[in-house]
């Protein structure tokens, strides 16, 4: 299967670059040409291959030989009826074939739409406003919270580690983190958790007030986001890994300059922003979102690049930044509202509060999620990328990833049943002795869609069914080169690669139609053209408990990056598992 989505990928991968060779701009082409082969392929298929798959009942088909737009449109229906009550059975046949046939049209076209218009999503706008989302302001954290809690139920109960006194040794675990954190209690041995967590791949400073790691210089946007929070199971509990308080420290090392905090810092942290009664649900560092910083997007304003992450990690990000003299906001003296909101509904304005007015204009290179590429056609990071797509002028992302692959499986549907109900139209359209009984459509349309049909389909059907082995794996397509190439590195150690978000094949699919236990949609949702959402933020995901967020079998500085591919072709040297040892040692390391 995987050689037969090759074939099809490098030949479809080569007609794009071909139209867009001659075209400069090959998606509105690409766009153009699927539209007209949907519309002139149904019209081909209803007046010249439908009757040979169901034969029109004698009253109605005596309607339709007035040829009087006016006559059919008034007795259609008592026509109808008629034919029901003279021959029932040839009248449900065609009344089934009918709606059947064009459920699959309808279905293809609106599919197909939608994965055109709707957005895939990107880091800075979400998902726009028709996805009903609340990303900062007013009931932002309520929205926020939902996702993060579905993704915490589809990841499965969080398991409790027991951690013993000698280095910080695990015990009990099933999969040994990628790259392990441990948790800090205070600045002084913010260095030794470093230390034990990154081991040799970086060189951590002695003591705090150091810069840790590479940094890229420049960078003002802290991302304390790459580390996650070390929570244990139950508070109090002698086998919980010790807790940070909301005052979240920044763990790992960062592709910018991070900072490590002192003692009087941390305990003004606490005071300020420790909420006990809060401290249950923070959740863990499993699902605990992580992010990286992208240096091809244009740089965007600090206040803005903060305003677009999690409350979790906005958190961090407030408490390493606000200014001494900053209280806390009243929401009645902004929004008009009685009481006050927690300190994550908030709007930009409110981060440039904190900031500052000389921090906030700083531009800064915006966040990068996880599962999130920067695609050069766009020129914008994509959320859960899966691939940049001309037939559709636009990227494969969370927003329309859905719409995308049920649009191909619903056309390879169509396509099959063209090859099937077609052959005795195609067979009389190259009979060009004989005499043709198809007054609204010419041979050649017939010949053409059948062709068409037979070639599209087997193409479509491959590389649908491909997709859906990469969902049920929990991969992207851009992911799924990643893994291959990861598989073979920890091979290459002795160790077993495990990717952190397959969660099992049928908890993949589900959480991929957004079906299932913790959705409010049914499983027969599926095959009807209707409006889902994804299930994720494009920062929350499910994935599978014990890594701690991360792949297991690969170090940190072994994770793939797409800040150095910037064509195609060297994109294609990673397809389908060929990444070579070249390529890969021209990837930024990060932890």
């Amino acid at each position: 299967m995987r050689s037969l989505a090759r074939i099809v990928h490098v030949s479809f991968r080569r007609v794009e670059k071909a139209a867009d060779w001659l075209t400069g701009s090959a998606g509105p082409v690409f766009v153009t040409i699927c539209t007209v082969l949907v519309l002139g392929g149904s019209w081909t298929f209803f007046t010249a291959m439908f009757p040979s798959m169901a034969p029109i009942p004698s009253p109605v088909k005596e309607l339709l030989e007035t040829r009087s737009p006016a006559h059919v449109a008034l007795g259609l229906i008592p026509t109808s009826a008629q034919a029901l009550r003279v021959d029932p059975i040839t009248s449900l046949r065609f009344g089934t074939s009918l709606f059947s046939c064009l459920f699959i049209v309808w279905s293809i076209a609106w599919h197909y739409y939608m994965a055109c218009t709707e957005p895939p999503g990107s880091v800075l706008e979400g998902l726009g406003d028709d996805a009903g989302e609340r990303r900062s302001g007013v009931g932002s954290t309520i929205w926020w919270e939902r996702y993060r809690l579905r993704a915490a139920r589809a990841s499965g109960p969080p398991i409790r580690r027991v951690v013993s006194s000698d280095a910080g040794a695990k015990v009990g675990e099933t999969f040994e983190p990628a790259s392990p954190i441990r948790p800090a209690t205070s600045a002084v041995n913010v260095s030794d958790v470093l230390a034990s967590s990154i081991g040799s791949l970086v060189d951590v400073p002695p003591s705090p007030g150091k810069r840790i790691g590479h940094a890229h210089h420049g960078s003002d946007l802290v991302l304390a986001m790459n580390g996650s929070p070390s929570t244990g199971s139950r508070r109090g509990s002698p086998f919980s890994t010790p807790k940070v308080p909301r005052s979240q420290l920044p763990l790992t090392r960062q592709d910018s300059e991070s900072q490590l905090m002192s003692k009087a810092q941390i305990q003004s942290l606490q005071e300020d922003d420790y909420r006990p009664e809060e401290q249950e649900d923070e959740g863990d560092d499993d699902t605990f979102p992580l992010a990286r910083m992208c240096h091809k997007c244009d740089k965007v304003t600090l206040a803005k690049a903060l305003i677009t992450l999690p409350p979790e990690l906005r958190r961090v990000e407030r408490q390493l930044r606000r200014k001494p003299n900053v209280q806390r906001r009243d929401c009645s003296s902004k929004s008009g509202l009685p009481g006050s909101l927690d300190d994550d509904d908030e709007i930009e304005t409110d981060v440039r509060d904190w900031l500052g007015p000389e921090d906030s204009d700083k531009l800064v290179p915006p966040p990068k999620p996880e599962r999130s590429h920067h695609c050069r056609v766009c020129k914008t990071c994509v959320l859960k990328y899966d691939h940049h797509c001309p037939w559709l002028n636009q990227c494969v992302g969370i927003g329309n990833e859905r719409y995308f692959v049920l649009f191909m499986t619903w056309l390879s549907i169509g396509c099959a049943v063209v090859s099937i109900v077609g052959w005795s139209a195609a067979r009389k359209a190259v009979e060009f002795s004989s005499e043709w009984p198809y007054d609204y459509t010419p041979r050649v349309f017939v010949i053409l869609l059948y062709v068409l049909a037979i070639v599209m389909g087997l193409a479509l059907g491959v590389m649908a069914g491909w997709q859906l082995i990469l969902i049920a794996r929990g991969e992207t397509s851009v992911e799924s080169n990643d893994n291959t190439h990861y598989r073979e590195v920890a091979k290459r150690r002795g160790q077993t690669f495990i990717n952190v978000y397959d969660v099992g094949a049928r908890k993949n699919l589900e959480l991929f139609f957004n079906v299932g236990e913790g959705s409010p949609h049914s499983y027969w949702t599926i095959m009807l053209p209707i409006r889902i959402n994804p299930y994720t933020d494009g920062w929350h995901f499910a994935k599978k408990r014990g890594l701690r967020g991360r792949h297991a079998g690969i170090r940190a500085e072994e994770e793939l990056t797409d800040e150095e591919l910037e064509s195609e072709d060297e994109i294609d040297k990673l397809q389908f598992g060929k990444a070579t040892d070249a390529a890969t040692h021209t990837f930024e390391r990060f932890a």
